[in-house]
């Protein structure tokens, strides 16, 4: 029988390549560790330094890729998770989501006039419940934002309920819930991979912008904003 590879066999398995890296809160964390950390992503960057977000935080949440996102997505097996060895992915359970509320707690005494959290650098909205608990985090914590990007925008059983919670987040909460489709072109409010033709035909009709961080216009995103303020697509370069 012919063995798999590492990537197939996750690929497969809709799981992450490495292993090992997948922590559940309930197992113990580190004495400062969090499960949202401040970035330390060279592109997100620690801190807005433009727009209405001017001085904000920039705050990450990394779950495993595959295994809490959809078969549907358009880099299921390029995955950039797949270059990421030393990420902390965290597993979706009860232990994560009392963390995430300790976290917010700290985020929403230490900087009471805002921060940004980017959901989420691998992984998606795994469940309904997990959308709806991110509601009550807005409810509970004025000083938060959310931006990021989900591929639950598909027509089929596993997406609709959680595709119907975000799009209703979007409508009631605005830019406090910035999360754009993945490669829906359907829309506008989507980030698009720059080899699409949807993608080419939003541009020249001047309805979608190229991420500014890869034409080196911009350090990072802190630095740029777009993504939490445009209504425009935008287009990401990939290789």
């Amino acid at each position: 029988m012919l063995q798999l590879s590492k990537t197939q066999s996750a690929i497969n398995n809709h799981k992450t390549i490495f292993n090992k890296t997948v922590k559940s809160v309930s197992d113990g964390m580190g004495k400062t560790e969090r499960a949202l950390k401040i970035s330390t992503n060279k592109k997100l960057k620690k801190k807005i330094s433009i727009g209405k977000y001017k001085g904000f935080p920039m705050v990450s949440l990394t779950l495993e890729e595959r295994a809490t996102c959809t078969n549907k997505c358009l880099f299921w097996a390029k995955c950039y998770g797949n270059n990421m060895p030393f990420a902390t992915r965290y597993k979706v359970d009860s232990g994560l989501l009392i963390q995430i509320e300790k976290d917010l707690d700290y985020y929403s005494t230490k900087y009471p006039n805002g921060f940004l959290v980017r959901l989420h650098v691998l992984g998606d909205f795994s469940s309904v419940d997990y959308v709806l608990f991110w509601e009550r985090m807005l409810v509970e914590h004025p000083a938060l934002h959310i931006f990021g990007y989900t591929d639950r925008w598909h027509n089929n059983a596993l997406c609709a309920g959680i595709r119907g919670q975000i799009t209703r987040l979007r409508l009631k909460y605005g830019w406090r819930f910035a999360i754009r489709d993945s490669n829906n072109p359907n829309h506008n409010f989507t980030a698009l991979s720059m080899n699409s033709e949807i993608a080419k035909t939003k541009l020249k009709n001047k309805e979608l912008f190229i991420c500014p961080e890869q034409l080196g216009k911009v350090n990072g995103c802190g630095d740029c904003g777009l993504c939490w303020t445009s209504k425009k697509a935008v287009g990401f370069i990939t290789h």
